[in-house]
């Protein structure tokens, strides 16, 4: 017989091994690198720690990983030159939490399978359960996420698990009290992390509402984690609403969906245009942000709001699947003929609906999370979390008659080699990464170098402009990084939202659009491409030891 138990501590031991080993090293490789939503996060949290809580109110980026930051800036005493090092370390702790709340999700769900009446077909031995979601969760961590990208997602996969780890408890335990106390706790801090979760939370409570298995205690209790949870959301729901003049509880999810599916009517407070050609806006100066057109989105888009149409929606459905499919084909493609396979052996076992097994808890999860995400968008960031249930759910899904020894031997192998494909794509991904951080090719800069030229750029600007809070511009800030205006203490209030308009304009009419910022006390602007080499006549000047980066004074007395 194999002892699938004593297997089980030597496969955690492995697991924390490889996790804080790979995940330490891919902390300190991507060190360097700041994604731009993670600056907006980084400036709101330094802006807490400097005692300016009402940063916090923002429509778009939700306040609770910028308290993380905030405390971590506080705690370590960071300094514009040294926090993107510093504080990676708390994308890495934040790891390990997800890592911790995974093996709370494993004992909960060990716990909630063996509390299942017993029939003639069972799941699988624990030890190929617990190996296979072991390495189910290091892609969506490592692959899916990403250690390096500063944001929230990997602590809302943390919470995710917690939330289903809950909800299994609450199965096996309907009575008490306790566990909806921490339900509701975990959905506000959910919330205030990312606030789709106003709306996913009803998810959760109708998932843990039926595994009470009774109406009568399900009412109470609900009711004692809907009251927690909106103690959390109150005081930010509140805040939203009254600096909107309506009732909001975030608009990342307007936006988006009016961004990229479908929208009507206008923007009530849009940039200031200065000039048509090329176009040139100017943005509301947000103090604590150098970057204010990213600053608050949402709010900025007040006035355009989502509208349903049906055409539109299923083009963004087909849209959103495809970007899930073609992102991991192969694996996608492996998970399918993995579940084929167990038909040779297994039956699917949905168990009960009410309360819900451990399967359909797990598929109802993933199914209403990536569904929420595929109506407006997908990144695989977002969903991650929902995967990783709909893959513990497969998982968990299959009955195993009894088997003979070869039988068995062949399906523990096919667990095996789906472990073994799951851990591939990592090993492949983080090998990527590595190679990524610190290798510079003909496209592509490596993380460091990136860092390097943000610095070299902020001292070229200091030494032009030797004050702080300098007012700048750019143009089309999705070609560049915009790290350097944070080192410089410079403030990005104007763009050019395209390179190809700023060239195609005549002379004449960049010199318009120059005076136009001069004007309104924009001091300069800063571009990226080589094209801009060849309008040195006007004004344009490279940075030095910059890739391809120039900088243009507004005043024409330079």
């Amino acid at each position: 017989m194999l002892d699938y138990r004593g297997a089980e501590n030597h496969i955690r031991v492995a697991f924390w091994t490889v996790g804080i080993v790979v995940g330490g090293l891919i902390t300190y490789l991507t060190r360097y690198y700041l994604n731009t939503d993670g600056l907006i996060y980084l400036e709101i949290g330094d802006a807490v720690r400097r005692g300016s809580w009402g940063a916090l109110v923002n429509h778009h980026w939700s306040p609770g990983y910028s308290v993380i930051m905030a405390f971590a800036q506080w705690w370590l005493n960071t300094t514009v030159h040294n926090e993107l090092t510093s504080l990676k370390a708390v994308n890495f702790f934040i790891f390990i939490a997800a890592m911790a709340a995974c093996e709370v999700f494993i004992k909960n769900l060990r716990a909630s399978l063996s509390g299942e009446p017993l029939s003639v077909a069972q799941p699988a031995p624990f030890g190929l359960v617990q190996l296979a979601l072991y390495s189910a969760f290091l892609v969506a961590a490592l692959v899916w996420i990403r250690i390096r990208l500063v944001s929230p997602d990997m602590l809302m996969f943390a919470y995710m698990m917690l939330l289903t780890s809950l909800i299994f408890r609450i199965k096996n335990n309907p009575d008490g009290f306790s566990n909806f106390l921490l339900l509701g706790c975990t959905l506000g801090l959910a919330y205030l992390t990312k606030t789709y979760m106003f709306v996913y939370s009803w998810i959760v409570i109708a998932l843990a509402a039926l595994a009470v298995g009774s109406l009568k205690k399900a009412v109470v209790r609900v009711g004692v984690a809907m009251l927690v949870m909106m103690a959390f959301c109150t005081p930010l729901v509140i805040s939203l609403s009254r600096d909107l003049g309506r009732f909001t509880y975030g608009e990342a999810g307007n936006y988006n969906y009016a961004l990229f599916v479908a929208s009507h009517g206008e923007v009530l407070k849009p940039p200031k245009q200065l000039t048509s050609k090329p176009e040139e806006l100017l943005f509301e100066e947000v103090v604590h942000s150098s970057f204010s057109p990213g600053a608050d989105i949402a709010k900025r888009s007040e006035g355009k709001r989502p509208r349903f149409d049906l055409g539109s929606q299923i083009r963004a459905i087909e849209r959103n699947l495809s970007i899930i499919v073609l992102d991991s084909p192969w694996l996608l493609l492996a998970v399918l003929v993995w579940s084929v396979v167990q038909l040779r052996w297994a039956m699917p076992q949905f168990r009960s609906v009410v309360p819900p097994s451990e399967t359909v808890t797990l598929l109802a999860i993933s199914t209403t999370g990536v569904l929420m995400f595929a109506l407006v968008l997908v990144e695989m960031r977002y969903i991650a979390p929902f995967l990783f249930a709909g893959f513990a759910g497969l998982i968990v899904l299959w009955g195993y008659k009894p088997l003979k020894h070869r039988e068995m031997i062949l399906r523990n192998y096919s667990y095996y080699a789906i472990c073994l494909v799951f851990l591939t794509l990592t090993a492949g991904s983080v090998i990527d990464q590595g190679r990524r951080a610190i290798c510079s090719s003909s496209s592509k800069q490596a993380y460091e170098s990136l860092f390097r030229e943000d610095l070299q750029i902020a001292q070229f600007i200091n030494a032009k402009t030797p004050y702080k809070g300098v007012r700048a511009g750019v143009v089309e800030s999705p070609r560049m990084s915009i790290y350097w205006a944070r080192l410089a203490g410079a403030r990005i209030v104007a763009e050019i939202p395209s390179v190809r308009d700023y060239l195609d304009a005549t002379p004449e009419e960049r010199g318009i659009a120059r005076r136009k910022l001069s004007e309104h006390s924009v001091a300069f602007v800063v571009a990226r491409g080589s094209e801009f080499g060849r309008l040195r006549s006007e004004g344009w000047e490279k940075i030095p030891t910059a890739f391809d980066y120039y900088m243009l004074f507004t005043n024409n007395s330079r």
